[in-house]
C-alpha cells in the first residue's frame, strides 16, 4: 500500500470529494511513475486510479482506495467510458482482506484498446467487484491523453506475470457467468493441472476451461473446436501465459514437445477430421513445428 499511503500524505489532488483531472507523476514524490487521477478528501471514499509503474512492478493499471473489504485474490473491475462498456480488468488483490490495492499488469493486446478509449473520452466509470462490494467510481478524463502517453514513455512493459493464474481465470469466468444471470460456477478436476511442460523442474499450469460450467447451463467455454486452454509457464516473479488455444486433447513429451488434437479446419480439412499440431518449447514459448 505504499503508493496509496504516500498519496494520502502528500494530498496530490485537492481535498474534495470528487475526482480531479489526470496528472503525471514522475516518482520523485511517490512510489509510482505514470498517470493518475484521485479523489482525496480524507474520508472512506478516497481513491486513485492510475496507469504507471514502480520499482517492483512494470506498467500496470492500479486502483488504490481505503479498501473494499475483499479477500478475493483477483477482483473484477468493469470499465465504461462515456456510458459505453470498454471491457473488464481482472485485478490482483495485493492487500488481501481489504482490497485497498488492486493491480492489473499491462497487456498490450487487451489494454491498449482501453487506453485509447480513456484518452478520447470524457468520463470513466469503474464498477469494482460487481458481484461483491459493487463500488462505483466516476473519474473525469480531462488531461488523460497526455498523462497516459507520459506513462507509456516512463514505464517498461516487460512480460506479464501473475501470481495466481487459476484465480485470475476463475474471476473472469465467474464474472462472465454472473453477467449472463447464470449464478455460480462449478469446477471439475480437469480445470487446472500442474504440469512441468518444459521439463525445467518447476510445475507449470495448464487451464482447461472445459472443466468449468456456469450453474444451470452447458459449458460456454467449449464448442466444436474443443475447449479453450491456456498454458502458464512458472518463472521468477510468477507465471507467464505462453499460449492460449482451442483443442480436444494435449500430450507433453520430452525434448520438450506438446502435441494437440485440434479441429480439422486448423489443417484446412473439414471439421470432422482432426488435426494434429506439434509444438516445440523454445525457452520463451511454444513454436509450431508441424501439422498433419
Amino acid at each position: 500500500m505504499r503508493v496509496l499511503i504516500t498519496l494520502f500524505v502528500l494530498s496530490l489532488c485537492a481535498p474534495v470529494a470528487h475526482a480531479q483531472s489526470w496528472q503525471v507523476v514522475d516518482g520523485s514524490q511517490t512510489t509510482l511513475r505514470g498517470a493518475m487521477a484521485c479523489a482525496l478528501g480524507g474520508g472512506a471514499d478516497d481513491y486513485c486510479f492510475a496507469l504507471g509503474c514502480t520499482e517492483k512492478l512494470p506498467l500496470h493499471f492500479g486502483y488504490y482506495s481505503r479498501g473494499i473489504g475483499s479477500d478475493r485474490p483477483v477482483v473484477p473491475v468493469e470499465v465504461s467510458v462515456d456510458g459505453t462498456s470498454r471491457g473488464r480488468l481482472l485485478m490482483e488483490n495485493r492487500d488481501p482482506g481489504t482490497g485497498a490495492e488492486l493491480v492489473a499488469i499491462w497487456d498490450k493486446e487487451s489494454h491498449d484498446y482501453l487506453r485509447e478509449a480513456l484518452a478520447g473520452g470524457q468520463v470513466l466509470t469503474l464498477l469494482v467487484d460487481p458481484s461483491g462490494a459493487g463500488v462505483e467510481r466516476r473519474i473525469p478524463l480531462s488531461g488523460s491523453s497526455a498523462a497516459l502517453q507520459a506513462a507509456l514513455a516512463q514505464c517498461p512493459t516487460g512480460p506479464r506475470r501473475v501470481s495466481d493464474p487459476v484465480a485470475l481465470e476463475k474471476a473472469g469466468m465467474e464474472a462472465d457467468c454472473a453477467s449472463m444471470g447464470d449464478g455460480g460456477v462449478s469446477y471439475g478436476e480437469e480445470f487446472a493441472r500442474q504440469v512441468d511442460f518444459d521439463f525445467d523442474g518447476k510445475d507449470d499450469i495448464v487451464i482447461d476451461l472445459g472443466g468449468a460450467q456456469c450453474a444451470g447451463t452447458t459449458s460456454m467455454f467449449c464448442g466444436s473446436a474443443g475447449c479453450s486452454r491456456s498454458y502458464w509457464h512458472a518463472e521468477e516473479g510468477g507465471y507467464r501465459q505462453v499460449m492460449s488455444t482451442y483443442a480436444y486433447t494435449e500430450e507433453f513429451r520430452q525434448r520438450p514437445i506438446m502435441i494437440l488434437k485440434q479441429h480439422g479446419n486448423v489443417c484446412d480439412r473439414v471439421g470432422v477430421e482432426t488435426c494434429t499440431s506439434t509444438f516445440e518449447w523454445t525457452g520463451e514459448g511454444f513454436e509450431l513445428i508441424g501439422r498433419e
